[in-house]
């Protein structure tokens, strides 16, 4: 959706004023030859780690979030809603049940539920 890729682009804009900051730190460690320094400072190397995890992290959610909104669709071979959800809101669907139309529906609940504690582990930050 267009709010998940505004939040994304600010975290990575964020990032990458982070990382502007510390390439200027990095200039200043280099013309003071203390290099060495630098890359030997934990800390150094943990901002590294969060400037590039942080945004990659978003971004794959992202891709995966997409993959799922693509793949996982409820729709028959034709392109419509399988026949017992054509009409959710309905009071009574009087229908002939089709045994490979329900087993299409619990294969994409089974599926979208797997997918959903994928993504979970992605959203813990």
């Amino acid at each position: 959706s267009t709010s998940n890729i505004v939040v994304a682009m600010l975290v990575t804009m964020g990032a990458a004023f982070m990382v502007y900051d510390e390439f200027d730190e990095l200039k200043e460690h280099f013309q003071r030859r203390r290099l060495v320094k630098y890359f030997t400072d934990l800390w150094n190397v943990i901002d590294w780690a969060a400037y590039v995890s942080v945004p990659a992290s978003l971004w794959t959610f992202l891709a995966l979030s997409r993959f799922m909104q693509t793949t996982l669709t409820i729709a028959g071979d034709d392109g419509e809603a399988p026949y017992p959800l054509a009409d959710p809101g309905a009071e009574a669907r009087l229908f002939k049940p089709d045994p490979e139309r329900e087993r299409l529906l619990m294969e994409i609940a089974s599926n979208f539920q797997r997918y959903t504690n994928v993504l979970s582990i992605y959203s813990a930050w």
